[in-house]
């Protein structure tokens, strides 16, 4: 099913359709974690891979330890990174079984008209139950005159196991705290979010749809023939819920990549549907209209997510032609940067992307280039990869309920 799945710039193809399998000890505890909420690899010469950190959860081991966004991971317990382990070195940072690990980071640094990466320090971290909050910063920003909502959300995670909502409450807390003292524009950073929970994609478009608009079915969502008979209304109609804080928002900006997907996507796409100016910044995004209903089993002392392609999404325009990706209004690539201090954090205005987004508000339509290095080596350039463990998927779990609250 080519719906199920996309194609790499080789022609291979990748799908979405996934089962993925943790020892049932750990899943009721959520996992362990060093506080790396995103990494990326990136090719560098002669096999040598590098990961790097393109955000970190606030008050998490990585953070005390004074890593920032931007950083390169060289090494991992004194074993370099490579083409052939870099998947394995990156779960073993993304999702460690305990204890610590030794990470050299490295600096990127120009030199003679070469590119060039060397040792900067050796950082040893902890694990901790922390989880991965998706919510990885927020901040009313004044620009121009305007205050301005900014969060930035990495995936539609209810909490750290799928019974808890820990996660949706603190997004909740950031829009009450925008309401409370009220913004004038919205940015919804989605750069690296994969998507999630429909039911979290729910929460966060009522939080930010007009206030007219609340009630009303913002996706419809289409299975086969045979379970469309079985399925009632409510499990098919994603309405806007009444019971949350809402900014009232005819106009938002998302910050968007080709890591955008599924439920992040069903953001833009459901927001247009119900006649709310989005604007996209950034990049162009996956392209996944489809999503999974979940199904969990314990067997031999762990619990296995099955999670296939089972619907297909519609806004509310009954739009669904996105396939090959939204496309950004306004491109800025941020990983034309490749210097290891040249990014900073998210949510500071004079980040790239987020620089451009407030010269937009602002009026002034200005078109921010990224600073670039003097040397930029084709060999160099980020690897596509899916987590198996952050499913890019829009997923509904059996105790979704998308009826009228």
């Amino acid at each position: 099913n080519e719906m199920d799945g996309g194609r790499n710039e080789d022609g291979s193809r990748y799908l979405y359709s996934n089962v993925t399998r943790v020892a049932s000890s750990r899943a009721a505890l959520g996992h362990s974690a060093f506080g790396f909420a995103t990494l990326s690899a990136v090719a560098v010469d002669d096999g040598q891979v590098y990961l790097r950190v393109t955000s970190i959860n606030p008050d998490s081991p990585a953070d005390r330890a004074g890593i920032v966004r931007g950083e390169y991971i060289g090494r991992v317990n004194g074993v370099d990174i490579t083409v052939a382990n870099w998947s394995s070195m990156y779960n073993r940072l993304l999702y460690p079984s305990g204890g610590s690990v030794t990470i050299s980071l490295m600096s990127s640094v120009e030199y003679a008209g070469e590119f060039y990466f060397s040792d900067d320090r050796s950082v040893t971290l902890s694990s901790a139950y922390i989880g991965n909050n998706p919510v990885v910063a927020s901040d009313i920003i004044e620009y121009g005159g305007r205050r301005v909502g900014y969060v930035a959300y990495n995936s539609f995670t209810r909490g750290p196991v799928d019974s808890s909502t820990e996660y949706d409450v603190d997004l909740e807390g950031v829009f009450e705290t925008f309401e409370s003292e009220g913004i004038d524009e919205l940015v919804v950073d989605l750069r690296y979010n994969g998507g999630g929970a429909v039911s979290s994609c729910q929460k966060l478009m009522s939080m930010i749809a007009p206030k007219e608009k609340i009630g009303q079915t913002a996706f419809t969502l289409r299975h086969n023939s045979k379970v469309e008979e079985e399925l009632g209304e409510s499990s098919k109609l994603i309405k806007l819920l009444d019971n949350y804080s809402n900014v009232n928002m005819s106009r938002v900006y998302v910050i968007a990549s080709e890591m955008t997907a599924s439920a992040s996507e069903m953001i833009i796409v459901g927001l247009r549907g119900l006649d709310v100016d989005v604007t996209v910044v950034g990049g162009d995004t996956e392209g996944k209209n489809v999503g999974m209903d979940v199904m969990s089993k314990h067997i031999d002392g762990y619990d296995y997510t099955f999670a296939p392609i089972t619907f297909q999404i519609y806004n509310a325009k009954g739009f669904t032609d996105y396939s090959q990706g939204i496309r950004a209004d306004y491109k800025v690539d941020e990983w034309e940067d490749l210097r290891s201090n040249g990014w900073k954090p998210l949510g500071d205005p004079e980040e790239t992307v987020l620089k451009m987004v407030l010269n937009l508000i602002d009026g002034s339509r200005a078109v921010v280039e990224p600073t670039r290095s003097v040397v930029h080596p084709k060999s160099i350039k980020p690897i596509r990869f899916t987590d198996p463990r952050r499913s890019m998927g829009a997923l509904i779990y059996a105790d979704d309920d998308f009826g009228e609250k």
